[in-house]
């Protein structure tokens, strides 16, 4: 019986040893691929992995000992993409060089993706750097750049609320802030009056975003000035300058997402100002409502300009974000299945492009856009593509235009003419004749919008 217990107990321990043994050499940290390897991914179908559970169990072992500030080895938690941000922001040459040679890296992987996935390849415009506004745009922004990331060139708090008539608007005050920054604005101006515009080359800046919307609020104050002073010209040029830096965001050859959100919410802001704070001010006859309708230009944008976004999206991932961090050696966080994710990530869309390219905004109710699957990938590549919803991408889409049709609307009630239906669900606008606000449909998929509504003046 003493002989059999030991037997028994000598099994389960070379059971559980061999189970150890089988999670250590599965869990192992590898040695970086080379830059010759490197340079063969994307080219093939990666082949799928197994025991994902061994490394999502190390995964998550390794996370809760950085998170758990008392740990014994002084682990502390990271996220990924730091190392490639810090190359990015150093002003060490070694970094800057590091940081080229990953870019170089990417850019090979990257070609190889697009061997496979051709539908995915930018047509880019060619535009000379000196007549490129996008160009011009980012080095203004990069030159703005504070070493924490944030930028020098940003408006009090109380001139924004002050801008958005949240309280009293103060001529002094405005005037002398725009004053102060002359020279930043009347760059701006002339970027945003430029009739061209690329992404090829441009290298969009993570830091510094603040700058795309204060651009807007400094040249819609300095357009309201000039109205108040009665200069008409220089008034509509601001407005120009500030929709046309929208514009070059939202309809690059390849826009971004954040891009084309942030041109929107722009062109929000440009159409609030004019509509309640510039045309109520003009002297009786000086409203050329054809004049601001043509300048303020509500252009809504089609599911395939939607899937021009997505492209554009997808190729400035990989080239400035994805790819490069997943070549870097020092990066901790790489995924084990890192060709796995990017096949998945590449894979996903290229379908949601094919997949709304075709459609008209009327079939997009009808249409939900395809979800990412994410089956099959370890908890690293899940943790890096959570925010891949097709649905939520589209949702903020859909949003500008149909705020974009608020604007349109608006000229159309100013204009005499009957309020007409949103340009997605085909649901009517809601005017109060007595308020003179101008809000979305009724209806929860309207919800969305939150509390979005114009204030019509009286012409």
């Amino acid at each position: 019986m003493l002989k059999t217990r030991t037997w028994i107990t000598l099994g389960v321990g070379l059971i559980v040893l061999m189970f150890i043994a089988f999670f250590v050499l599965l869990c192992w940290p590898q040695a970086p691929p080379s830059p010759e390897a490197i340079a063969k991914r994307g080219l093939t179908v990666p082949e799928k992995r197994s025991f994902n559970f061994a490394r999502d169990w190390f995964d998550q072992g390794f996370d809760a000992l950085a998170e758990w500030d008392e740990n014994p080895l002084g682990i502390r938690h990271s996220w990924i993409v730091k190392h490639l941000m810090e190359l990015r922001r150093s002003k060490d040459p070694k970094d800057q060089a590091e940081y080229q040679r990953l870019l170089e890296l990417a850019r090979k992987w990257h070609e190889n993706l697009l061997s496979r996935y051709p539908e995915l390849r930018v047509a880019y415009r060619d535009v000379p750097d000196d007549r490129n506004a996008l160009k011009l745009l980012f080095d203004l922004q990069k030159r703005l750049l504070n070493e924490d990331g944030s930028s020098s060139f940003k408006m009090a708090d109380d001139l924004k609320v002050m801008l958005n008539n949240k309280q009293p608007w103060d001529s002094k005050a405005a005037q002398a802030w725009l004053d102060a920054n002359r020279a930043v604005i009347d760059e701006l101006r002339a970027i945003g009056l430029m009739p061209e515009s690329s992404m090829k080359g441009v290298e969009a800046s993570p830091f510094g975003m603040s700058l795309l919307y204060e651009s807007n609020r400094a040249l819609m104050m300095d357009a309201q000035l000039a109205a108040e002073r009665g200069d008409l010209a220089a008034a509509m040029e601001s407005v120009q300058a500030a929709v046309g830096l929208a514009n070059h965001l939202r309809d690059s050859d390849a826009p971004y997402l954040i891009h084309n959100l942030i041109g929107g919410a722009m062109l929000s802001q440009a159409r609030n100002i004019v509509f309640e704070s510039i045309l109520p001010n003009l002297p009786a006859g000086q409203a050329d409502l054809a004049a601001w309708e043509s300048l303020l230009n509500p252009t809504v944008q089609t599911p395939a300009d939607f899937a021009r976004t997505m492209k554009g999206e997808w190729n400035a991932m990989m080239q400035r974000e994805f790819l490069p961090t997943l070549a870097d050696p020092a990066e901790s966080r790489a995924p084990a299945d890192a060709d796995l994710m990017v096949e998945a990530y590449t894979s996903y869309f290229a379908r949601i492009t094919q997949f709304n390219a075709p459609l008209a905004l009327t079939d997009l109710p009808s249409h939900p856009n395809p979800e990412f699957d994410d089956s099959g990938l370890t908890l690293r590549s899940r943790q890096l593509t959570e925010g891949l919803q097709g649905s939520q991408f589209r949702d903020f889409w859909e949003r500008h235009q149909i705020n974009t049709g608020l604007t349109q609307a608006a000229f159309a009630i100013l204009k005499g003419q009957p309020v007409p239906n949103d340009p997605i669900h085909g649901q009517p606008y809601t005017w109060n004749p007595e308020t003179r606000e101008l809000s979305p449909p009724n209806g929860l998929q309207f919800s969305r919008l939150g509390k979005t509504r114009i204030k019509l003046p009286k012409l």
